[in-house]
């Protein structure tokens, strides 16, 4: 059936419509496996090809001719709704679906055609309330799409291989920390004029890289003087600090260089050269932080806090000119989006800011930064960047550099909020058990992660294991299993073969274990009455079943009827 359907969804738009009404016609393929291979194509591609096809067969089959009902393509019909909520300026595709919620509304049961078999309708209070609902749902998400001008759907992962095919539903809560330390994403807010440069400009950035390239090729006898010339054009060209837009620049063109050599030849060894001295050139300029305050002969005098101020800041410049070239690519290209340019670039400034350095409080700055990079990177916001993602995300140079940081306890806050965008990407497909091909190496090297972080830094997993299985599906069995083996590394197991084991009188029962999240922000809707509950044991809270289910929108969007993070912390709560 998948291979029939396949086959015909390659065809044009028109051949396309005029295969499918033959073939559904005529009875020869199954309605409903139909509408779920058509819409594993439109939520893993985005394709406006398929988005056309769908609402022409829908338009025609349901409500033109009501050959089929709502029921028949259930999964189609709901990619539709989602979709005007979020591209409303399509009139065509709102007023289809002004059509299908007349149409719901008119009949709760819709004719049937008798070969095909029915389906369980959608709960009538989901279909009155959808657009409203699912348009509250949303808001959020369409906020912070425009704000990055990625008009992206909730997409899954593009490619095995750093560029292949693979996209899927993506649900856009992603977590910010309110902590005092600058917990907030540094590009959560992205102005993207900020990033446009006029001609004289980028004659001028363009000069500064030739002449970088010059020096790090390392064919030059008077470096010194290059050197020397590259520090006075950063000087003369942007004074104190280097703006995020020559950043962006720089970007662009390594990439672009990356991508011709890679069309000559793809295993070209030369291909990442220009990635490699762009992520030298940036570390330069972030370690040689007191350049932006010398002068043409000496260097001013400045307190070692100023220079390190001054070195986040163009770190950070950096990083947003990068992180604002990765959403536009990912924009432009979408399905042909190449991750392995920007993976090795990051890679290459691991390297040069991280690699074999003592650790010191600038260190720190920078690994709180990184972390915030890539949580503005999240596959939530990037799928077709997830692979590169998680790998930077535990790579050697980071992880354990974040997680052991033993002045602050932020490093393990900003690595479980990481992991918890990765676990909520990974959610709607694991609950619904979509693992294609792309998904299941993402959640094997999720696995891998974990596995690490049992073995390395079991404490951590016992700090956070709330918020982890917060987000885990509850068929997923053994991910659960394996954050909730996790135990302090001060604590000595029992032998489980000690004849009349009695776990309830070892010692180690009695301790509160440490739990680092505030359960009482998911306790909000029922706080208060809980707590009179408790305290008085009088009266139960009234309506207490009906507070612990979800909103009908959100209950469509969650897979399930109940707020399981309430529900989690209610008995967390109640102990």
């Amino acid at each position: 059936m998948k291979e029939v359907t396949d086959l015909f969804l390659r065809e044009e738009t028109l051949n396309k419509f005029l295969i499918s009404h033959e073939l559904l016609n005529r009875k020869l393929i199954d309605v409903l496996s139909f509408d779920a291979h058509l819409f594993e194509k439109l939520s893993f591609t985005n394709s406006i090809e398929f988005v056309e096809f769908a609402k022409k067969l829908v338009s025609y089959f349901v409500i033109d001719h009501k050959y089929f009902s709502i029921n028949h393509l259930p999964k189609t019909c709901e990619y539709l709704v989602k979709l005007s909520q979020i591209n409303q300026k399509d009139k065509v595709l709102v007023a289809l679906v002004e059509k299908l919620t007349a149409l719901a509304l008119s009949s709760s049961s819709l004719p049937t055609t008798p070969s095909l078999p029915s389906t369980p309708s959608l709960p009538s209070s989901v279909v009155i309330n959808q657009q409203a609902q699912l348009q509250q749902l949303q808001q959020q998400q369409l906020q912070q799409l425009q704000q990055q001008q990625a008009a992206l759907m909730a997409a899954g992962v593009q490619g095995a291989n750093a560029g292949g095919n693979g996209n899927g539903p993506a649900n856009n809560n992603s977590s910010n920390s309110n902590n005092n330390n600058g917990a907030g994403l540094p590009f959560d807010a992205i102005n993207w004029g900020d990033l446009n440069i006029d001609q004289h400009t980028e004659e001028n950035s363009s000069t500064i890289l030739n002449l970088w390239y010059t020096l790090s090729s390392g064919n030059v006898s008077n470096s010194l003087q290059l050197m020397h010339d590259f520090q006075s054009q950063l000087r003369s060209f942007f004074g104190k600090d280097v703006p995020a837009a020559f950043f962006a620049h720089a970007t662009r063109l390594a990439v672009s260089k990356y991508f011709e050599r890679v069309a000559v030849d793809p295993k070209l060894p030369s291909r990442y050269s220009t990635i490699e001295q762009l992520a030298k050139m940036i570390g330069f300029i972030v370690n040689q932080g007191d350049v932006a305050a010398s002068s043409a002969g000496s260097l001013t005098t400045l307190g070692e806090n100023e220079v390190d101020k001054h070195k986040i800041q163009q770190l950070r410049n950096a990083l947003f000119g990068i992180v604002s070239v990765i959403f536009l690519d990912h924009d432009q290209r979408a399905g042909d989006f190449n991750q392995r340019p920007y993976h090795r670039l990051f890679v290459q400034l691991f390297t040069e800011l991280l690699y074999d350095r003592k650790t010191t409080d600038h260190d720190w700055q920078v690994l709180l930064l990184i972390a915030k990079t890539l949580l503005t990177l999240s596959p939530l916001k990037v799928p077709a960047f997830a692979f590169a993602w998680l790998e930077l995300a535990s790579h050697r140079l980071f992880m354990p550099k974040l997680l052991s940081w033993s002045k602050d306890s932020d490093g393990q806050t900003f690595y479980h909020l990481i992991l918890v965008q990765l676990l909520k990407f990974l959610e709607p497909y694991l609950r619904n058990s979509e693992l294609i091909e792309p998904i299941k190496l993402l959640y094997m090297g999720t696995l891998r992660v974990l596995l690490v972080l049992l073995h390395d830094f079991s404490d951590f997993l016992c700090d956070f294991h709330f918020a982890f299985c917060d987000v885990i599906p509850i068929s997923c069995i053994q991910m659960r299993n394996l954050i909730l083996s996790a135990f302090p590394r001060n604590m000595r197991l029992p032998d489980p073969f000690t004849p009349n084991l009695k776990v309830d009188v070892l010692p180690e029962i009695k301790e509160t274990p440490n739990i680092r999240i505030d359960i009482t922000a998911a306790l909000k809707p029922i706080h208060t009455d809980l707590d009179l509950f408790l305290h008085n044991r009088i009266q139960i809270i009234p309506d207490l079943l009906q507070r612990l289910l979800l909103p009908p929108a959100e209950a469509l969007a969650a897979g399930t009827r109940y707020n399981v993070s309430l529900i989690n912390a209610l008995v967390l709560y109640t102990g």
